[in-house]
Protein backbone atom coordinates (compact mmCIF):
# COMPACT_ATOMS: atom_id res chain seq x y z
CA UNK A 1 0.00 0.00 0.00
CA UNK A 2 1.34 3.40 -1.00
CA UNK A 3 1.87 6.03 1.73
CA UNK A 4 0.61 9.62 1.31
CA UNK A 5 3.32 12.16 0.74
CA UNK A 6 3.61 15.25 2.90
CA UNK A 7 5.44 18.47 2.26
CA UNK A 8 8.03 18.00 5.01
CA UNK A 9 11.65 18.14 3.73
CA UNK A 10 13.71 14.98 3.58
CA UNK A 11 16.64 14.45 5.95
CA UNK A 12 19.12 15.73 3.35
CA UNK A 13 17.23 19.01 2.96
CA UNK A 14 15.54 18.18 -0.35
CA UNK A 15 11.83 18.70 -0.58
CA UNK A 16 9.54 15.70 -1.09
CA UNK A 17 8.83 15.09 -4.77
CA UNK A 18 5.19 15.72 -5.59
CA UNK A 19 3.05 16.40 -8.62
CA UNK A 20 1.69 19.47 -6.87
CA UNK A 21 4.21 21.57 -8.82
CA UNK A 22 1.88 22.71 -11.53
CA UNK A 23 2.42 19.82 -13.98
CA UNK A 24 -0.43 18.44 -16.01
CA UNK A 25 -2.30 15.76 -14.13
CA UNK A 26 -1.98 17.33 -10.73
CA UNK A 27 -4.86 17.13 -8.24
CA UNK A 28 -7.63 19.59 -9.18
CA UNK A 29 -6.62 19.88 -12.85
CA UNK A 30 -9.13 19.08 -15.65
CA UNK A 31 -7.17 15.93 -16.46
CA UNK A 32 -7.32 14.75 -12.84
CA UNK A 33 -11.04 15.44 -12.65
CA UNK A 34 -11.62 13.51 -15.86
CA UNK A 35 -9.39 10.53 -15.16
CA UNK A 36 -9.72 10.33 -11.37
CA UNK A 37 -7.16 10.88 -8.59
CA UNK A 38 -3.53 10.89 -9.59
CA UNK A 39 -1.11 8.93 -7.41
CA UNK A 40 1.67 11.06 -6.04
CA UNK A 41 5.17 9.67 -6.38
CA UNK A 42 6.87 8.65 -3.12
CA UNK A 43 9.95 10.58 -1.98
CA UNK A 44 13.32 8.87 -2.03
CA UNK A 45 16.24 9.35 0.33
CA UNK A 46 19.41 7.34 0.22
CA UNK A 47 17.86 4.81 -2.14
CA UNK A 48 14.91 4.07 0.19
CA UNK A 49 11.28 5.09 -0.03
CA UNK A 50 10.40 7.62 2.67
CA UNK A 51 6.80 7.64 3.87
CA UNK A 52 4.71 8.72 6.88
CA UNK A 53 3.26 5.88 8.92
CA UNK A 54 -0.04 6.44 10.70
CA UNK A 55 0.04 5.49 14.38
CA UNK A 56 -2.98 4.01 16.12
CA UNK A 57 -2.88 3.08 19.79
CA UNK A 58 -4.43 -0.22 20.67
CA UNK A 59 -7.07 -0.48 23.39
CA UNK A 60 -5.73 -0.59 26.91
CA UNK A 61 -5.14 -4.19 27.93
CA UNK A 62 -4.91 -5.80 31.32
CA UNK A 63 -1.24 -6.50 31.84
CA UNK A 64 0.29 -8.27 34.77
CA UNK A 65 2.35 -6.00 36.94
CA UNK A 66 3.87 -6.08 40.39
CA UNK A 67 1.88 -3.90 42.77
CA UNK A 68 3.67 -2.14 45.62
CA UNK A 69 2.76 -2.96 49.20
CA UNK A 70 0.05 -0.80 50.77
CA UNK A 71 2.56 -0.11 53.53
CA UNK A 72 4.35 2.24 51.14
CA UNK A 73 1.28 4.45 50.77
CA UNK A 74 0.70 5.07 54.50
CA UNK A 75 2.66 8.04 55.93
CA UNK A 76 4.85 7.24 58.92
CA UNK A 77 3.02 9.69 61.16
CA UNK A 78 -0.52 8.76 60.13
CA UNK A 79 -2.83 8.44 63.19
CA UNK A 80 -4.12 5.11 61.90
CA UNK A 81 -0.62 3.67 62.31
CA UNK A 82 -0.81 4.40 66.03
CA UNK A 83 -4.30 2.93 66.22
CA UNK A 84 -3.16 -0.19 64.37
CA UNK A 85 -0.28 -0.69 66.80
CA UNK A 86 -2.53 -0.69 69.86
CA UNK A 87 -5.52 -2.50 68.36
CA UNK A 88 -5.47 -6.12 69.46
CA UNK A 89 -7.99 -8.35 67.70
CA UNK A 90 -6.43 -11.77 68.22
CA UNK A 91 -9.49 -13.01 70.11
CA UNK A 92 -12.06 -12.20 67.42
CA UNK A 93 -11.95 -15.43 65.39
CA UNK A 94 -12.34 -17.65 68.43
CA UNK A 95 -15.11 -15.47 69.84
CA UNK A 96 -17.24 -15.72 66.67
CA UNK A 97 -16.41 -19.33 65.75
CA UNK A 98 -19.91 -20.66 66.52
CA UNK A 99 -21.48 -18.07 64.20
CA UNK A 100 -19.97 -19.65 61.08
CA UNK A 101 -19.98 -23.03 59.35
CA UNK A 102 -16.71 -24.91 59.60
CA UNK A 103 -16.42 -26.52 56.17
CA UNK A 104 -19.26 -25.37 53.90
CA UNK A 105 -21.17 -22.29 52.79
CA UNK A 106 -20.18 -19.11 51.01
CA UNK A 107 -16.99 -17.29 52.00
CA UNK A 108 -17.66 -14.47 54.45
CA UNK A 109 -16.05 -11.17 55.29
CA UNK A 110 -13.24 -11.77 57.76
CA UNK A 111 -14.81 -10.98 61.16
CA UNK A 112 -11.64 -9.15 62.17
CA UNK A 113 -12.10 -6.90 59.13
CA UNK A 114 -15.69 -6.24 60.28
CA UNK A 115 -14.45 -5.00 63.65
CA UNK A 116 -11.68 -2.99 62.02
CA UNK A 117 -14.18 -1.32 59.70
CA UNK A 118 -16.38 -0.15 62.55
CA UNK A 119 -13.39 0.90 64.64
CA UNK A 120 -12.29 2.94 61.62
CA UNK A 121 -15.77 4.43 61.29
CA UNK A 122 -15.82 5.49 64.94
CA UNK A 123 -12.24 6.79 64.81
CA UNK A 124 -12.87 8.96 61.74
CA UNK A 125 -16.45 9.93 62.60
CA UNK A 126 -17.89 8.61 59.31
CA UNK A 127 -21.66 9.10 59.28
CA UNK A 128 -22.93 5.84 57.74
CA UNK A 129 -21.97 2.33 56.64
CA UNK A 130 -22.51 3.28 53.01
CA UNK A 131 -20.20 6.29 53.31
CA UNK A 132 -17.68 4.18 55.22
CA UNK A 133 -17.38 1.68 52.38
CA UNK A 134 -17.24 4.45 49.77
CA UNK A 135 -14.29 6.01 51.55
CA UNK A 136 -12.53 2.68 52.04
CA UNK A 137 -12.73 2.14 48.27
CA UNK A 138 -11.07 5.51 47.66
CA UNK A 139 -8.53 5.66 50.50
CA UNK A 140 -5.45 3.41 50.43
CA UNK A 141 -4.71 4.08 54.11
CA UNK A 142 -8.16 2.82 55.06
CA UNK A 143 -7.63 -0.27 52.90
CA UNK A 144 -4.31 -0.87 54.64
CA UNK A 145 -5.95 -0.54 58.07
CA UNK A 146 -8.59 -3.20 57.34
CA UNK A 147 -5.87 -5.39 55.78
CA UNK A 148 -7.29 -5.70 52.28
CA UNK A 149 -4.55 -5.82 49.62
CA UNK A 150 -4.99 -4.06 46.29
CA UNK A 151 -5.75 -7.39 44.63
CA UNK A 152 -8.72 -8.14 46.91
CA UNK A 153 -12.18 -6.72 46.29
CA UNK A 154 -13.59 -4.51 49.02
CA UNK A 155 -17.03 -5.71 50.20
CA UNK A 156 -19.97 -3.41 49.63
CA UNK A 157 -22.06 -1.87 52.41
CA UNK A 158 -24.82 -4.48 52.16
CA UNK A 159 -22.33 -7.33 52.65
CA UNK A 160 -20.99 -5.58 55.72
CA UNK A 161 -24.51 -5.20 57.09
CA UNK A 162 -25.14 -8.93 56.55
CA UNK A 163 -21.89 -9.75 58.36
CA UNK A 164 -22.98 -7.58 61.25
CA UNK A 165 -26.34 -9.36 61.39
CA UNK A 166 -24.56 -12.71 61.59
CA UNK A 167 -22.45 -11.60 64.53
CA UNK A 168 -25.47 -10.21 66.36
CA UNK A 169 -25.66 -6.96 68.25
CA UNK A 170 -24.67 -8.33 71.64
CA UNK A 171 -21.53 -10.10 70.44
CA UNK A 172 -20.51 -7.19 68.23
CA UNK A 173 -20.95 -4.71 71.08
CA UNK A 174 -18.79 -6.87 73.36
CA UNK A 175 -16.02 -7.22 70.76
CA UNK A 176 -16.09 -3.54 69.90
CA UNK A 177 -16.00 -2.45 73.55
CA UNK A 178 -13.12 -4.85 74.25
CA UNK A 179 -11.17 -3.52 71.26
CA UNK A 180 -11.65 0.09 72.35
CA UNK A 181 -10.62 -0.76 75.92
CA UNK A 182 -7.44 -2.42 74.65
CA UNK A 183 -6.62 0.67 72.57
CA UNK A 184 -7.14 2.93 75.58
CA UNK A 185 -4.91 0.82 77.83
CA UNK A 186 -2.15 0.41 75.24
CA UNK A 187 -2.15 4.06 74.17
CA UNK A 188 -2.62 5.48 77.65
CA UNK A 189 -5.49 7.61 76.38
CA UNK A 190 -8.96 7.30 74.94
CA UNK A 191 -8.07 7.64 71.27
CA UNK A 192 -11.57 6.69 70.10
CA UNK A 193 -14.37 8.78 71.59
CA UNK A 194 -17.20 8.08 69.14
CA UNK A 195 -19.53 5.12 68.73
CA UNK A 196 -19.97 3.29 65.42
CA UNK A 197 -23.09 3.99 63.33
CA UNK A 198 -24.47 0.57 62.45
CA UNK A 199 -27.53 1.67 60.47
CA UNK A 200 -27.89 3.71 57.29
Amino acid sequence: MKCPVGSDPLPDGRGARSVASGKAGQAGSPEAIKNGPVEKPLPFWGGFVVGIMQTKREKLGYEMMLLPSLEEFVPAGDPLRKLNRVLGLGCVHEAVREKYCVDNGRPSIDPEAVIRLFVLQAFEGIASVRELMRQVHANLTYRWFIRYPLTEKIPDHSSLSHALDRLGGELFDALFARSIAQCRIAAGENIITRQPVLLE
